[in-house]
């Protein structure tokens, strides 16, 4: 049975309770329908578990790991200084290129280059180059390219403001 739970200093997260891979005990508890607080003996901890979900919301929540489309995200922060941290989603695996540009077009640093699995990822660009020199104030354009195993590439661009 699947049940949504919460540890009590984690986000929310998906359990299936099993007795005999994770014994828990039930501490206290109200009836059926809401929230229960259960200890689990194996991890040391207190989880709140609301009551079990039905399977439609069982499946929708394997799936929200998994982003069904790509994106790329605003950095944040911007403007920043010193660094800043870019998140892009993707929905499948692909080989994916991160670079950083200057308004002229040239290229200013790879961030990332490599292949990446479907999911929610980020990077953090710290102003410097490619040769590891600090580069000026200014607006700086981040390009995300994303090759998927069948070869068609996607593309997608954002603007970001260093300030020394």
């Amino acid at each position: 049975v699947g049940y949504f739970a919460k540890h009590v200093d984690m986000q929310p997260t998906l359990l299936n309770y099993n007795p005999d891979a994770c014994p828990i005990k039930l501490e206290i508890g109200n009836d059926v329908g809401e929230e229960i607080a259960v200890f689990n003996e194996r991890f040391g901890r207190w989880v709140i578990m609301g009551p079990p979900l039905p399977r439609h919301d069982l499946q929708s929540m394997k799936n929200y790991s998994v982003p069904q489309n790509f994106a790329l995200f605003q950095n944040y922060p911007n403007p920043f200084n010193p660094q800043t941290q870019i998140a892009f989603n993707l929905p499948e695996r692909c080989h994916v290129v991160i670079s950083v540009y200057n308004l002229t077009g040239k290229l200013i640093k790879i961030l990332y280059n490599a292949q990446t699995d479907a999911g929610k990822h980020q990077v953090v660009w710290n102003g410097l180059d490619n040769t590891g020199r600090t580069v000026a104030s200014g607006i700086y354009i981040y390009k995300l390219t994303a090759t998927n195993e069948k070869g068609k590439q996607f593309n997608f661009y954002k603007k970001m403001m260093l300030l020394r």
